[in-house]
Parts: C-alpha cells; structure tokens; sequence
C-alpha cells in the first residue's frame, strides 16, 4: 500500500483535475498524470550512476511534467517558467529618482479580508504577475506596489 501512497502525494503536487468540475474531464486528466508519473519514474531508474564518479541528474516530479508536455506540444521551452523566486523590477533609467516627499508606502488595510493583496501596476505592465500587499496611499487611485524600484519607476512616470 505504500507505493499507491507515494504515487499519490507526487500526483497531488501538481494536480490539475480540480480545475474542472467534469467527472469525465477529471478522469483523463488523472490518467495523463499517471502516464507522466510512470514516465518520471522510468526516467529516474535510467538516470542512476553507472559509475561511482558519475552523478545523476536531479529533476522534481513537477519539472519532468513541465518538461514533456512542452515537448509533447511542441512549445519552445526557452520560454522562462514561473518560479516562486522574483526578480524585481529594474528602473527605468541609471540615475538615482527622487519622489516626492507626500508619496508613502503602506500597508493595504481592509475589512474584508485578512490579507488583502492588490497587483503591483508597473510589473503588470511588464507582464510580470506580482501580487503585493502594499500601495501608496498618497494617490488617489491607491496603486498597489512593490518596495523599491517598481514605487520609484510608477511615481517618477508620473512626474
């Protein structure tokens, strides 16, 4: 029983049938994520040393997925995947920006919710999907920020 166990927390990692409230649906999809569970564990039982001197190389179960299917669909994969690690925002321009002493960063307060988030405008405008729990208060459409440089780009555009 510990091999359907295991099995069973890899495929709940990355699971994608809770997105669709379709038995039929939810069904395929479980079992494409059992081909690719089976894949994956073919894959790493090739990728045992041969040698001492040899290292495998290591790839989580939600990479190999990633990796197949953009092979399975023919999508380039150059493209970047989204990771949980972001860069920030880098300023426009070389030189130091000054803002206006009124602007203030702080924190989003709402009744509504615990921790109220808002997207930060000038990664959005990037293409950059960012959620921040910040916003300048000063403004009067209360953008949501992030620290740093995407504050000191969004304050000195409007300048």
């Amino acid at each position: 029983m510990g091999g359907v166990d295991i099995t069973d927390q890899y495929i709940s990692s990355c699971s994608a049938a809770r997105r669709t409230h379709a038995w039929f649906k939810k069904l395929g999809i479980h079992f494409i994520q059992r081909l690719l569970l089976n894949a994956y564990v073919l894959y790493k039982q090739e990728q045992k040393p041969v040698t001492r001197n040899e290292k495998p190389k290591k790839i989580v179960f939600t990479d190999f997925v990633y990796h197949s299917v953009a092979f399975l669909t023919g999508v380039p994969d150059e493209k970047k995947r989204v990771t949980t690690k972001r860069k920030s925002t880098p300023a426009t321009s070389s030189q130091p920006q000054t803002i206006p002493q009124p602007h203030i960063l702080e924190k989003i307060i709402s009744a509504e919710s615990s921790k109220p988030q808002k997207r930060c405008r000038v990664c959005y405008k990037a293409g950059i999907r960012k959620a921040v729990r910040y916003e300048c208060t000063s403004c009067l459409d209360k953008p949501g920020l992030c620290h740093g440089t995407c504050f000191v780009t969004y304050h000195a555009s409007l300048a």
